[in-house]
């Protein structure tokens, strides 16, 4: 099968890279805004708390579902032309948002988002790959994905604040704004790549019968299990380990964009260990939370490691689904990026369980369980994550 075609090899700029990584963030910020502003929500069109929270489910469920079937079908467009359609609907939908006079036009718009989304994740990978110098493409994905983390870090927490500021739908119309803008600086400057030019578009299942997508699905698994568990209870484990709920998240953060700043550096060249590093981090967070909560200084220290943990993921898993590949990565992608939302509905029902019936000391547990498992499938098959 014949690779993508680049209409200006080795064309990412600092411009392009700015404005990938401001892409990552901007849908990392767009998945999560409502959950800072439930309240306002629900006061607004008087739904119960426990169905405005949808409007998160919602939005992930397309990624679980259809990431494959649509990246598989999208496969022969143009990748630019796919990136701006995508920018320019983002833009419609959260305006609809904002704008929305009752609840299911917001819950309607918030599902096909979700849908931009599950056909942007697998796709931003290998766009960036594609455009990039040889042998840097590690580097350059996880630069662009640092806006994953600042999402995280700084994105949501600043969309709720203003929310809060101001109104839920002003945030969602400067969400528009800022998805309208980057549409228009990305017709300037992002670069043309041309889809799968061959019409044959592989089927997941002829993916899976190589040996290095079942040990990647296998190691996101382990991984999702491992930080989904604990970081949607920060609150709990903040009281658990008597540390102030922002606090904790702030060394989260800092730990996280950390470790960015160094996997870019060494993901080209050092994949297997930097994975192994990465699933050591969780292991030795969950320890020092469980064992030693009673220790300020090392509960802040084990937080900053924890975050070390989880900033990388998204780079390292790109990384290594694009590299079991030499075409169609885009499907590679789709198939981690459908496996890492699956995982993240299956944690989410196992957490619960587990939180409700034994405490957050149990979740801890099962995410070192997890991260172990992690470690042990990285270690055992090594060859396949170089």
């Amino acid at each position: 099968m014949e690779e993508a075609c680049v209409e200006r090899p080795n064309a990412l700029s600092k411009v392009v890279i700015g404005l990938l990584g401001s892409l990552t963030l901007m849908f990392y910020t767009t998945e999560l805004a409502p959950s800072g502003l439930l309240t306002q929500i629900s006061t607004a069109f008087s739904e119960p708390l426990s169905k405005v929270a949808w409007l998160v489910a919602v939005y992930t469920l397309p990624s679980a579902l259809l990431a494959i079937p649509l990246t598989r079908f999208l496969a022969r467009m143009n990748r630019r032309v796919l990136l701006l359609t995508l920018l320019f609907s983002l833009s419609v939908l959260n305006t609809s948002i904002a704008l929305s006079p009752n609840f299911w036009v917001m819950l309607v718009a918030r599902f096909l988002s979700g849908m931009c989304a599950a056909i942007f994740w697998p796709m931003i990978a290998p766009y960036t790959l594609a455009i990039a110098p040889p042998l840097h493409g590690g580097r350059a994905i996880a630069l662009v994905l640092t806006g994953s983390s600042l999402g995280l870090s700084v994105g949501v927490p600043l969309t709720t604040a203003l929310g809060r500021l101001t109104s839920w739908r002003f945030t969602f119309a400067l969400i528009a704004g800022i998805y309208l803008l980057i549409f228009g600086l990305g017709l300037r400057y992002f670069p043309n790549v041309v889809g799968n030019r061959t019409g044959k578009v592989p089927h997941p299942k002829e993916l899976l019968r190589l040996p290095g997508i079942r040990v990647g699905l296998s190691m996101v698994m382990a991984f999702v299990i491992g930080e989904y568990s604990t970081y949607v209870y920060i609150q709990m484990i903040a009281q658990y380990t008597h540390l102030n709920a922002t606090v904790l998240q702030l060394l989260f953060g800092f730990g996280a964009i950390s470790a960015i700043l160094v996997v870019q550096r060494l993901v080209d060249e050092y994949l297997h260990q930097v994975l192994l590093t990465v699933a050591g981090f969780g292991i030795v967070a969950m320890l020092g939370l469980l064992f030693l909560s009673n220790w300020t200084m090392i509960v802040i220290v084990m937080g900053i490691i924890w975050g070390m943990s989880f900033g990388p993921l998204s780079t390292l898993f790109q990384t290594t689904f694009t590299r079991q590949v030499d075409t169609n990565k885009e499907v590679a992608v789709s198939l981690e990026s459908s496996t890492f939302d699956i995982s993240i509905m299956l944690t989410t029902v196992i957490a619960g369980h587990c939180f409700d019936q034994w405490g957050i000391h149990s979740n801890l547990i099962v995410a070192l369980l997890a991260f172990t498992c992690a470690f042990m499938i990285i270690y055992r098959y090594r060859g396949y994550l170089k």
